[in-house]
């Protein structure tokens, strides 16, 4: 591995060595769970400071690219590279009150009502089996009652994750699922009764229906509904439409 990396450029040594380590990651260079070279190495590869090294394994931790583990066998581990920190910063950027909940209801609303349209149009009869699959799951958490929000937030998320996937491009997918990970996003949600349940299954099955039948404006349309009666149910005083 310690090919992949040069002696850091002076001028700006702590960035160049963030770069080089986050391209090397990020480009597949270096893999999943596979150890970076020991401080000591690094030192000498990159030309540069302990100081620096560590500092810039700090950044990289944060992001999210490795896992540093201590004590025998210990180091930096690439981890897989998921959009759980882009989630936990649109978090917090809400709690920052530097994002209103409405900024984000406004882009999941136009954002899925789009993803929607291009599913109607590709979906194929596989696609459509997956997504009466998560329809059955779905009925199966409102039979039994309210104790199963959560789960039914899960089956939820995973078919407008199904409806992106359909959608053929990946960005999408990775939009929708950093959205739907927001926990602020959602903690009210889960404290609501089986009446909201029922009716965003009902919204679920409109969708799927469309979809099923190749309709892309009424896909779009319902979705976007879906998803403006959600944002309503959870902080009708914040949300104005």
């Amino acid at each position: 591995m310690k090919l992949l990396f040069r002696p850091a450029k002076k001028l700006r040594i702590f960035e160049d060595v963030v770069d080089q380590l986050e391209e090397a990651i990020i480009g597949g260079q270096a893999k999943v769970g596979e150890r970076l070279p020991a401080e000591r190495e690094l030192r000498k590869i990159l030309q540069t400071s302990r100081g620096t090294i560590r500092e810039s394994l700090r950044v990289l931790e944060t992001r999210g690219l490795i896992e540093i583990k201590l004590g025998k066998g210990g180091g930096a581990f690439i981890k897989a590279v998921s959009t759980d920190m882009l989630s936990e910063n649109l978090d917090l950027l809400i709690q920052l009150q530097k994002l209103s909940l409405n900024d984000l209801a406004e882009f999941r609303e136009r954002i899925e009502g789009r993803v929607a349209a291009i599913a109607a149009e590709k979906a194929d009869d596989a696609d459509i089996r997956i997504l009466n699959d998560l329809l059955y799951k779905a009925r199966g958490c409102v039979g039994r009652g309210s104790g199963h929000i959560n789960r039914f937030l899960e089956v939820d998320k995973n078919l407008h994750l199904n409806l992106a996937k359909i959608v053929g491009n990946p960005l999408y997918v990775h939009i929708l699922r950093t959205t739907h990970n927001v926990k602020s996003y959602f903690e009210r949600f889960v404290k609501m009764g089986n009446l909201i349940m029922d009716a965003n299954l009902k919204d679920l099955c409109a969708i799927v229906s469309a979809v099923s039948h190749h309709e892309p404006n009424k896909a779009s349309a319902i979705s976007m509904d879906h998803v403006q009666r959600f944002n309503e149910y959870k902080h009708p005083k914040e949300i104005v439409r």
